[in-house]
């Protein structure tokens, strides 16, 4: 409404007087008109340059997110919850018995590949952590302890989550509850705290109620816990045998959907305990896409309002260009009567409306450039001022202004002289 009375304002105020000079009202309401649309023209396609560069930069950066390795081979994998509660489970090697039960009826049903069991599962951003030092050298202060994740597995979590051994061994059975402590660690706490030695054999000492000390039997690869946009944080993991916890996330490989898997799950555990629920059942492929989900989200609603105001911008600049031709068709007449050519007039009404195209990119980066500092925590391997995109984005956003201004500037080279020496 307010851009459309500003026109009818305008109209309001003319003078009859000045209406009746040959073209003198005319031609000044005329240029300051084209002055005021072509100020407008050129902060639609300001709007539209930092729109666009920001979809860049998301788009970019999803791109490199879906490369990501998150440690982990997600296809063909169901995963559930279990908890057991304390007032059945009381004792420790009662959780322990259940859950081997349970893998080895999960192992028998048909399809099913590796069985295994994690507290807290990868891609998830739930995570149990605590304060640890090296058990070779004095206990820091509390202030100074650095801290690690602390996850408790099934022996056979490993395999079946495809989580690499790059050095020593994985959990089996001598890692039951009357053994010595043993643990396994990531490759990012082998490397910070190890840099220049070999941990297998090593006492680490963590918190967990009292002071555990643990044997490093083994490193396994990084998994990304919180996120794909995440890096690898330190972590301990702990056999299940040793710890007697009552919940795991149970995971299973299948060898085709794993949606199917669900319902023989279930049945395996009810036959056990028929109060137990399954409870949050997902698999990791849909973990996988979940973790980019908000990125996503960001992503797909900025590109709508960069593709919006894109198309306003090319419409604002092919309606200002159509609107010029009509208004100078007396004056196209006179340069094609005096041999103007066609390409001539072409290029007078495309250099007129790409005029306002580059002020307005201008503009747009400068202003793109001032706020790419907002992008930083929505950028994922990629900088806020990456030229590709400000440069890609640059030159789309031209490319689309020249078509809109050459559909207007055709028209206009085919107009007849003689018809245009007598428009009014």
């Amino acid at each position: 409404m307010v851009f459309g009375l500003v026109p009818a304002w305008g109209a309001s105020k003319t003078h009859l007087v000045e209406n009746l000079k040959e073209g003198g009202a005319r031609t000044s309401a005329g240029l300051h008109g084209h002055r005021f649309r072509g100020s407008l023209v050129a902060i639609e396609m300001a709007l539209a340059l930092v729109l666009l560069t920001g979809a860049g930069l998301l788009i970019k950066s999803l791109s490199n997110l879906s490369r990501v390795n998150p440690g982990i081979t997600t296809d063909n994998v169901v995963t559930a919850r279990i908890v057991l509660p304390s007032s059945r489970y009381p004792e420790g090697h009662q959780k322990i018995a259940f859950f081997d039960r349970l893998f080895e009826r999960l192992e028998a049903l048909p399809g099913a590949g590796a069985i295994g069991g994690i507290t807290w599962l990868p891609l998830s951003g739930m995570r149990s952590a605590t304060s640890f030092w090296r058990g070779d050298q004095p206990e820091p202060p509390p202030d100074e302890q650095p801290t690690t994740d602390i996850r408790i597995s099934s022996p056979t979590y490993f395999q079946t989550m495809g989580i690499p051994l790059l050095q020593g061994r994985l959990f089996d059975k001598r890692d039951r509850s009357d053994a010595p402590q043993a643990i396994i660690v990531n490759k990012t706490l082998a490397d910070q705290f190890y840099p220049d030695e070999d941990p297998l054999g090593k006492q680490l000492v963590y918190s967990w109620g009292e002071p555990v000390v643990g044997e490093i039997v083994g490193i396994v690869g990084n998994v990304l816990h919180g996120g794909v946009d995440q890096e690898s944080r330190p972590a301990v993991y702990r056999p299940y045998a040793q710890e007697q916890t009552g919940l795991l996330h149970v995971v299973v490989r299948t060898s085709s959907d794993p949606e199917q898997m669900v319902a023989p799950l279930a049945r395996e555990l009810h036959a056990l305990d028929p109060d137990l629920p399954l409870a949050s059942v997902r698999t990791l492929d849909e973990m996988l896409s979940s973790s980019v989900s908000t990125r996503r989200i960001q992503t797909t609603v900025l590109s709508l309002f960069a593709a919006a105001a894109l198309l306003l911008a090319a419409i604002g600049i092919y309606g200002v260009i159509s609107y010029s031709v009509s208004q100078r068709l007396q004056e196209m007449g006179i340069r094609m009567a005096l041999g103007a050519q066609g390409s001539d007039v072409l290029k007078l009404v495309i250099r007129q409306g790409m005029g306002f195209t580059l002020l307005g990119a201008l503009v747009g980066t400068v202003v793109a450039l001032g706020a790419s500092r907002l992008f930083t925590s929505l950028v994922f391997g990629i900088s806020t001022t990456d030229p590709t995109i400000y440069l890609s984005t640059l030159m789309f956003l031209i490319g689309i202004a020249l078509v809109a201004c050459w559909i207007p500037a055709r028209r206009a080279t085919k107009i007849d002289p003689i018809v245009a020496l007598r428009y009014e």
